[in-house]
Formats: structure tokens, sequence, C-alpha cells
């Protein structure tokens, strides 16, 4: 009995107990200044499916006899040790550089000049960046873009006459902004003389879309957990379809503007201000809301909302 306890049975093994200590000295390093968080990350994520493979090696033989008890652990150790010296020496050896450079923060300008667009079609990837939207005054922009972001920046433009498919997203390689502190900003303009689709899908940045001085024919929003201010034009026919998730969302509806709202109710508050009028629905649930005169307006916004959790207010 006792001979095949000793062939069967070990202690704990060593494996989870040194990626605990492993994890604990690289967030040392990066506190004490030796390693940059962005570094860390941006490695960590393309490595750590081998996490997984050595976890599971540790599972098939660690647990079988001391021999295999030692090798998981000399496994475990120079997973470790490999993954220490990548970010260490990765920003300076050009052959490895290319771990980290998605992990640096970095401003990038793009812009697209009118050349006769007269419509256009905006489609933004944002993720989880502050966002700025604004029209551009005296300017001979379809589009002017000043774009902070860690990976590759895609700034696409299509034209077909006088109408216009602009593309614009960031190809994520690390979740830098998650960890590092750091957070991504878009400063967008566009002109005043262009009639517009917007498509924005948005995160968990906070997103500032001032659409006053722009002519917008359809709007669309898919929205996370950030927190958003949008300024509706001060004239036009434009509808808006809005996906929110947990962030809030702040209306402001120009006064000349006459709107009528759409609203599938989730778990947040909808406060639409005294201009406007249950026309259809639940007061506290779904239901459809006008402003006096929405029918024969000349300026006028139909907005469908799809609340979350967050507050929607219009003002």
């Amino acid at each position: 009995m006792s001979e095949r306890r000793g062939r069967g049975y070990r202690g704990p093994g060593l494996f989870w107990p040194l990626v605990l200590i492993g994890v604990g000295v690289i967030f040392l390093l990066v506190n004490l200044g030796y390693l940059q968080a962005g570094n860390v990350w941006a490695v960590l994520w393309r490595f750590w499916p081998a996490l997984l493979i050595l976890a599971g090696i540790d599972i098939l033989f660690g647990s079988r006899s001391t021999v295999g008890a030692v090798i998981s652990a000399l496994l475990g150790l120079a997973l470790i040790v490999a993954i220490i010296a990548l970010i260490w020496l990765a920003p300076q050896i050009p052959a490895l550089r290319t771990l980290t450079a998605s992990a640096e923060l970095r401003t990038e300008r793009v812009s697209q000049p009118l050349e006769g667009v007269t419509e256009a079609r905006v489609v933004m990837d944002v993720g989880s960046a502050e966002v700025t939207l604004y029209d551009l005054e005296e300017s001979a922009s379809l589009i002017e873009a000043d774009v902070s972001h860690s990976g590759e920046l895609r700034f696409d433009v299509s034209k077909r006459g006088s109408r216009a498919e602009v593309r614009l997203d960031v190809r994520r390689s690390a979740p830098l902004s998650w960890f590092s502190g750091q957070r991504e900003r878009w400063n967008v303009g566009l002109s005043r003389e262009v009639l517009y689709e917007i498509e924005l899908d948005a995160g968990s940045g906070t997103c500032d879309l001032d659409l006053s001085g722009l002519r917008v024919a359809d709007f669309r929003l898919d929205l996370g957990s950030g927190e958003t201010r949008l300024k509706l034009p001060a004239s036009g026919d434009m509808s808006c379809s809005m996906d929110l998730g947990s962030g809030g969302l702040d209306i402001t509806l120009p006064e000349g503007m006459a709107a009528r709202v759409e609203l599938d109710k989730g778990s947040g508050d909808f406060r639409p201000g005294p201009r406007f009028q249950l026309v259809r629905g639940k007061e506290r649930g779904d239901g459809v809301w006008e402003t006096a005169g929405y029918a024969t307006a000349a300026n006028r916004v139909s907005m469908e909302i799809d609340m979350g959790s967050g507050l929607v207010s219009i003002h």
C-alpha cells in the first residue's frame, strides 16, 4: 500500500506557484520602471496560449510522478524567463520590435479632399477610444482626423461620381487601454458642404458628437458602456438609429427641429424633456414620443432608440 502511494501520489505541484511568482516579478519590474506596461501586455497577448499548453502538460505528467513534476516546473520557469526576456529585448532588437510596436500609443493624421463629393457614407469603429466629432470650418477636406491609437490604422476612401465611402478603424493586436491606463483618442472633422450617412461603433470611451453644423441624412450609433453627448443638426430631415448598452446618452435637440422617438425601453431611465408628448405606448415602457408639429415639420429628426441600462435624456 505504501509503495503504491509513493508512486501515485505527490504533494502540490510547482507549476502554478512558479507562474504566480513570475507574474508578480513582471508586475514588480513594471512598477519599478524596468519594463513598459504596454510592452508587457503586447507580448502576453500574443503568447498566452503557451500557458495553456504548459498547464495541460502539468495536468498530464506533473501529477503522475516526481520526475514529471520537476519537468513541468522547469518548463513553467523557462516560459516565465522567456517572456521576461522578450519584453525586455523586443524594443531593442529590430527582428523582435514588431512584438511591441502595436503597444506604443501614437497619433496619425488622415484626410481626404472634397474633390466634388456632395454625398458621403462614413463608417467608424472606434473601439474604446474617446471620440470628438465636429464640423470643419473653411476647409476643402471631406474628412480630417487625428487618431491616437495602438495598432494598425485603416483609412479607406472610395468614390463613385459625387458620392464617397469612407471607412476608418484600428486593427488592434493588444488591449492596451485595458491595462496600461493609456486612452486612445479620435478627433474627427467632417465637411459642412456634404450630406452624410454616419455609422459609429463605440465602446467604453466618452463620445462628444457635435452634428449641429453638419448635414446628416442618416446616423447610426452602436454604443457600449461609454458616455455619449450628441448634438443634433439645426435643420434637415434626419433619421437616427441608436443601439445602446450600459452607457448613457445625452441628446441636444435644437429649438427649430421637430422630433419623433420610437423607444424600445431597457432597464435605464428615459427623460424626453417637456417638448415631447407620448403618442403611443407606455410612459415608463416601450412607446412613441413626438414634439408638436412633427408630422408637417420641414426640419425634423426621427430616432429609433434601443435602450440598455444607461440614462437617455433629451433637452
